[in-house]
């Protein structure tokens, strides 16, 4: 499956999502006025937060993350199965990057991977993204449940977090060179990405977390 096949499948699927999830024009959560983002160009609604609301943005970006997340799951382990564990290394950096900018252009949202330890600087954690790892960072080290949660950007868009774990499969990239990962695989990715921090992981690992913005609405509170 090429990669329009799939952004194409992935935008039907939404669609439905999108209609079944969005929050109602009624009561507490009517629109109050409509603006155009100065940036973004995309029509902005101004909502009142509610339980309702959070309910909905957060099925809906769940939805989002289990879909892209199992769409480059699979195209990951096709590259590896046809070109072997170098090229997938390419494919993680620069393809899943690009699926993910398409579909979330296609979809109307901004869909991130963010990670501290990163392979690519454009997935670093920076700002109120960095705190909100460090949050994760220390539930987890304390073995407490990691949620998903819904805080507003410095725009008052809502932005959902959800934290991301290290996988089995994973382990082949991104694993304890010489242990779980190739050692030959590791050096010619610390030749390839000199500054690269996403190796020495083990399975279940915090890894990152998925950051999903959406521009078209705007937070008030009650």
């Amino acid at each position: 499956m090429n990669i329009r096949t799939t952004i194409y499948l992935l935008v039907a699927a939404f669609a439905v999502l999108f209609v079944s999830c969005s929050p109602s024009s009624n009561g507490r959560q009517q629109k109050q006025t409509e603006v155009l983002h100065p940036k973004t160009k995309v029509k902005v609604q101004y909502v009142v937060e509610s339980d309702s609301l959070l309910r909905a943005l957060r099925t809906t970006a769940h939805k989002a993350a289990q879909i892209t997340s199992r769409v480059l799951g699979e195209r990951l382990h096709i590259a590896m199965r046809k070109k072997g564990a170098e090229y997938a290394v390419n494919f993680c950096s620069t393809e899943a990057m690009r699926l993910t900018d398409s579909v979330s252009n296609a979809l109307g949202l901004t869909i991130r991977r963010l990670a501290k330890k990163y392979r690519n600087p454009k997935n670093e954690t920076l700002g109120l993204d960095s705190l909100i790892f460090k949050h994760y960072i220390l539930r987890w080290l304390s073995r407490q449940r990691l949620k998903a949660i819904i805080l507003p950007d410095s725009h008052g868009h809502p932005v959902y977090y959800h934290p991301i774990k290290v996988q089995h499969f994973c382990l082949t990239c991104h694993g304890e060179p010489g242990k779980t990962m190739d050692a030959n695989l590791a050096e010619k990715i610390k030749k390839q990405y000199p500054h690269d921090e996403a190796t020495g992981f083990k399975e279940g690992q915090l890894r990152g977390m998925w950051s999903i913005t959406f521009p078209q609405y705007i937070l008030k509170k009650n």
